[in-house]
């Protein structure tokens, strides 16, 4: 049985991508530099340049990728939930995923001065959206909450607490309360 294997210079790019995703939840944004995205993947500072021009180039392949792992984790957050489970299942994700500091990341590069990244990181930003939207309207289902506004406003409003709280990563801030406060507030527009 013949394995597919990535290609060498694939696999050098997704590692430099990876690291410099580490650096960046890590580090931030701003502090990211490529000497320390070359450790991290265990390549040569001139291989980053052969696969991403300059830093912009690299930051704007890596929020596609923020985005992407965002997403997927949503996509699993209630996936296996039932009725009594829903509610601590969604705390459960939102607090990993503050804690995982991808969210921080990705709003960090919504914000860069280059238009490319900025670009990249709200198209990022408009998926981790949806997914939200998705994961709010299955924890309505499980909850048989129907409530008295679109689920639009209500996904902002998750998506804004949630981003207040993965901006204050390592306040050493329990966001527990704050998405009690949350879950409270989809009961109380409940029917």
């Amino acid at each position: 049985m013949n394995e597919y294997r990535e290609p060498p210079r694939a696999q050098a790019a997704a590692r430099i991508l990876d690291a410099a995703l580490e650096e960046l939840v890590a580090r931030g944004a701003a502090s990211l530099a490529m000497h320390d995205v070359a450790d991290r993947a265990g390549v040569s500072k001139g291989l980053i340049h052969y696969h991403f021009h300059d830093k912009n180039a690299l930051l704007a392949e890596v929020a596609p990728r923020l985005g992407d792992r965002i997403a997927m984790r949503a996509r699993g957050a209630l996936a296996t939930s039932a009725t009594a489970s829903a509610i601590a299942d969604l705390e459960r994700w939102l607090v990993r995923e503050i804690e995982l500091g991808e969210w921080r990341g990705l709003l960090a590069l919504a914000e860069w001065p280059a238009e490319g990244v900025r670009r990249a990181a709200r198209t990022a930003l408009d998926d981790r959206r949806q997914e939200m939207h998705r994961v709010l309207e299955r924890l309505l289902s499980l909850l048989q909450i129907r409530t008295k506004m679109s689920l639009g406003p209500l996904t902002d409003l998750a998506i804004a607490v949630v981003s207040g709280l993965a901006a204050e990563i390592g306040s050493g801030r329990d966001p527990s309360p704050a998405l009690d406060a949350l879950v409270m507030a989809f009961y109380r527009l409940g029917d």
